[in-house]
């Protein structure tokens, strides 16, 4: 019996450390997509990552970065109202996530001159 739980424990033990490298490897491909400017495709990584870290116990400060990135994805494609909803997931993981809270005040910032600019154009035509 001791044989057995010990055998299950290693397997689930590798799983887990399996799915946590699966998560970095992700995080670590959608870093590289950002940087090289192709924000849909690292947002795809991302994404995917998020999906696998809400099932393991990985800490708020790792999901908070995740989270962060994913908002900055969402920047750089013009997508303010979803920007906005992923910086604050951040800062609700990691209250003092100072990165986060800028990034957040530039995203209003934008969705709000957005939302006026459409709301011109369309009060122009």
């Amino acid at each position: 019996m001791k044989v057995l739980s010990f055998v299950f424990l290693f397997v689930f033990a590798v799983s887990i450390s399996a799915q946590s490298t699966k998560v970095d490897d992700l995080f670590s491909e959608g870093t590289r997509l950002a940087n090289a400017g192709r924000f849909d495709a690292a947002l795809t990584s991302y994404k995917a990552a998020l999906n696998m870290a809400e099932n393991e116990y990985l800490d708020a400060g790792y999901r908070a970065r995740l989270r962060f990135n994913t908002g900055v994805c969402y920047f750089r494609l013009g997508q303010f109202d979803r920007a906005v909803g992923e910086f604050k997931l951040a800062i609700l993981l990691r209250k003092d996530y100072a990165q986060a809270h800028d990034a957040l005040s530039v995203a209003e910032a934008r969705k709000r001159e957005s939302k006026l600019s459409t709301a011109s154009f369309k009060a122009s035509e």
